[in-house]
């Protein structure tokens, strides 16, 4: 009988301080209960694939092995129980990621996984049949020089990224309950991660800086754009450069009780802005090289950047389908993206995470810094043979995004939101082509 397979990833369980608590407690249950419901209903198997980063086991400290599980099943009591009983009812195999990369080092972790009905393949990718074809699966961080392991199950080839999250992320969210509010915490939720460093700016100004200050700095903040309109408008004009007198005719300071007001706001906002310019051309250039610098370094995100990450996975993919001329669909996680791309017939598949995102939504024409907009994309793939196709479906999970920006945050993003560019389509069919084919292997590296 065909087996009908469910891809999930990046589920992040577990971590000190604020990084253990799990926002998608409700809907992980929902889905793991319905999918137990389906299975036992079932007239063929069906097998759920935890694909990498199930476990957040580098947000971890003062326990090692296989304790770690037992402190993760301990913070979330009733998720281990659900798989516990949707195990009995299906397969459930999990696969290493970055985060849980000690899952592929220790064998003691299969025997602790196994008490909750869960299967752990150690190796770097695995396979799955479908139909006459081949699914390649694994985590994709071997494709990231920040996270990349060599080799693959040596426990002390710890890559940049586990030190960044060891030191780093851990340690904001530790300290996030001292600030005003408990922000700190959301840092891996930063979509993308390179954009921490304006997100913390923007996270001091809306949450951190004194009220007073913020008031004061607002208007400023807000209307320069305006104020440098006028001042260009009266400068052309001048300049008899338009034929226009809008500017120079001065009506709107001639309106009644706040003209003169407007007038020394103004006048005040571009005596700000003239300093803010005059400081900002010697840190602009070294803003500038600073940002260079970053490049080489990976470590500043542009749409350029972003490109020639997608393009790593598109390239590991086509090396995959080069090799393995039966695999019909490259299946991995890591980038928290989720997305389908067809490449010469044949699916390339982010199964996405199911963290929280905060996307950057920018202010435009004023210096208040930008608003990092909260969202979830939970979902999951769904993907088997039918006659002679393959069938890839993608599942979303809708999910309430809980109020958390301040006041300000919200008026500023009032009919904006983050919206996904990525449209992926509700289903995909591909040929299930009836080709001679190698006996499955398991793949390693």
């Amino acid at each position: 009988m065909e087996t009908e397979y469910y891809f999930v990833s990046d589920l992040h369980l577990g971590g000190d301080a604020g990084l253990g608590a799990c926002d998608f407690t409700e809907e992980l249950m929902e889905f793991l209960q319905r999918l137990e419901s389906y299975a036992r209903e079932s007239d063929h198997p069906v097998e759920l694939l935890l694909v990498g980063d199930t476990f957040g086991l580098w947000e971890l400290t003062g326990v090692s092995g296989a304790a770690m599980i037992d402190r993760i099943a301990f913070e979330h009591p009733r998720i281990f129980e659900q798989f516990r009983r949707t195990g009995t009812q299906l397969r459930i195999t999990v696969t290493a990621g970055n985060h849980d990369h000690d899952l592929a080092c220790y064998p003691e972790f299969r025997d602790k996984l196994a008490e909750y009905n869960m299967c752990l393949d150690q190796n770097y990718a695995i396979t799955r049949r479908c139909g006459d074809r081949t699914i390649w699966i694994e985590h994709g961080n071997q494709h990231d020089s920040f996270n990349c392991f060599q080799p693959w199950q040596d426990p002390h080839a710890q890559p940049v990224g586990y030190f960044i999250t060891r030191k780093l992320v851990r340690a904001a969210a530790e300290r996030s309950t001292l600030g005003r509010r408990d922000w700190l915490v959301d840092m891996e939720a930063v979509n993308p991660s390179e954009n921490v460093p304006n997100w913390l700016l923007s996270n001091y100004f809306y949450r951190e800086m004194h009220p007073l200050l913020r008031y004061i700095a607002l208007p400023f903040l807000l209307f320069t754009g305006i104020s440098l309109f006028i001042f260009l408008g009266t400068l052309l004009e001048t300049l008899s450069l338009v034929p226009t007198t809008v500017f120079r005719d001065e009506w709107l300071y001639r309106t009644p009780l706040v003209g003169q007001p407007i007038r020394y706001f103004v006048a005040l906002n571009l005596g700000v802005l003239l300093v803010v310019i005059l400081a900002a051309i010697p840190a602009w250039i070294l803003v500038r090289d600073f940002r260079r610098t970053l490049e080489r370094y990976e470590l500043r995100f542009t749409s350029r950047k972003r490109q020639q990450k997608d393009a790593r996975y598109l390239a590991a993919a086509r090396e995959v389908f080069d090799r393995h001329p039966d695999v019909i669909a490259f299946v991995y996680g890591h980038t928290h993206n989720p997305s389908l791309t067809l490449i010469d017939g044949r699916a390339v598949i982010n199964t996405g995470t199911w963290l929280k995102r905060l996307t950057r939504i920018r202010s435009k024409w004023t210096l208040v810094p930008d608003v990092y907009y909260p969202s979830f994309r939970i979902g999951y793939f769904r993907v088997f043979a039918e006659g002679n196709q393959v069938v890839m479906q993608r599942h979303a999970i809708p999910k309430q995004v809980p109020p958390e920006l301040t006041a300000l945050q919200r008026i500023l993003t009032w009919r904006k939101r983050a919206l996904d560019t990525v449209r992926i389509p509700d289903c995909t069919l591909l040929p299930a082509l009836q080709r001679p084919t190698a006996p499955e292997s398991t793949p390693t590296r």
